[in-house]
């Protein structure tokens, strides 16, 4: 999906509410602001406990919006009622950065915090059929493949490859 700010990508009800899943825009910084700042105060575990500044959040979104340009970042904005209830963001590594157990340690620690912070019983991603270098590492910290779409997500290159869905229960 080609990026546009402020772009709609989805919209679904849940528990009777209209969510909408969208690209971020530069007018996003003041809200995106006041949302990191309640969690803040809402003691949630973001990775952040001092509260955002107007200038850092300006300077974080126009960040953020550089590289999804340069296709770097994907970042997905959640609203209701024009407010942000959630964002996610996912970007590639560096070179020079891979191989050197990283993102094992980044996914371990993830899994660890959505374990305590979120009572998280089971964690669910997606990857490629084709990188089985992340299977590997999925695998060696407890994830199990449950499913495959066959040609369920197309690359960069245009061509179709099967989606293998892994999940890994953290309960045990």
């Amino acid at each position: 999906m080609k990026f546009k700010e402020g772009k709609i990508i989805e919209k679904f009800k849940a528990d009777g509410k209209e969510i909408i899943f969208r690209f971020p825009k530069k007018s996003d910084a003041n809200r995106l602001r006041k949302y990191i700042n309640e969690l803040i105060d809402e003691k949630a575990y973001i990775g952040k406990q001092k509260k955002v500044t107007k200038k850092q959040e300006i300077e974080y979104v126009k960040n953020n919006l550089k590289e999804i340009r340069k296709k770097e970042r994907i970042e997905i904005i959640a609203e209701h009622d024009e407010k942000i209830i959630g964002n996610s963001s996912i970007w590639k590594s560096r070179l020079g950065y891979r191989e050197m157990g990283i993102g094992t340690k980044l996914l371990e620690l993830l899994i660890s915090m959505a374990k305590k912070e979120l009572k998280a019983r089971i964690v669910r991603l997606d990857v490629y059929a084709d990188n089985p270098r992340a299977k590997h590492v999925y695998e060696n910290i407890g994830f199990r493949k449950i499913g495959r779409i066959p040609k369920g997500c197309k690359r960069q290159n245009g061509r179709y490859y099967d989606d293998i869905i892994m999940i890994n229960e953290v309960w045990k």
